[in-house]
């Protein structure tokens, strides 16, 4: 075999090769002879799909406190257990503070702190606490109705701190207030004022 016939050789195999691959625009990577075609001329690899689990039925605003994606079945299971509506409350309140995504972890833990075994999880308290501020928010609703007005701080304040708002919404509403400077919300808060110091 010549010279001239071993370089003629190889000048028809690398023009089959050319012709078999498509012309890419820019550099090619050595990965090109193998199988594969790409522009990315580093030698690193492709970056791996990691193993997270996808949103699923998720709401937006509660993935959106998730900081761990690995907690979305926790999450899941939370929603298939009907606990949906708590944990927009929950990622509502959460909106407020300064750190939301903590809050939102911490009050939504499942499983007992080290040392507390006997004692209910944050989620079961955070549970209690919800109930409490619907039955709150109700009752601060009726409140307002009964006075005429639109539910304030004050009135969220006196019926978390165990005041009867109703029956003194209700006295307030039914006393005369024929003086200047007088008011059914001001009698109501001076009747608030009055039942905390007894």
């Amino acid at each position: 075999m010549n010279a001239l016939s071993a370089g003629a050789v190889l000048e028809t195999r690398y023009a089959q090769l050319k012709q078999k691959q498509p012309a890419l625009s820019g550099n090619v990577s050595i990965e090109n002879t193998v199988s594969k075609l790409t522009s990315n001329n580093s030698i690193e690899l492709a970056p791996v799909n990691k193993n997270v689990p996808d949103q699923g039925n998720i709401p937006g605003e509660i993935d959106a406190l998730i900081d761990n994606k690995m907690y979305r079945n926790k999450f899941k299971k939370l929603i298939r257990e009907g606990h949906e509506q708590a944990l927009r409350q929950l990622a509502d309140v959460a909106q407020t503070k300064n750190a939301p995504s903590h809050f939102f972890a911490k009050w939504t833990r499942t499983t007992p702190e080290p040392g507390k075994a006997g004692q209910p999880t944050n989620w079961q308290r955070t549970l209690q606490w919800l109930a409490k501020a619907r039955e709150v928010a109700h009752k601060a609703a009726y409140t307002a109705q009964k006075l005429g007005t639109e539910v304030t701080k004050f009135i969220y304040q006196q019926v978390w701190r165990g005041v009867a708002t109703v029956r003194l919404a209700c006295l307030a509403a039914e006393t005369p207030h024929n003086k200047p400077g007088q008011s059914v919300l001001q009698h109501f808060a001076w009747l608030c004022l009055r039942e905390q110091r007894l």
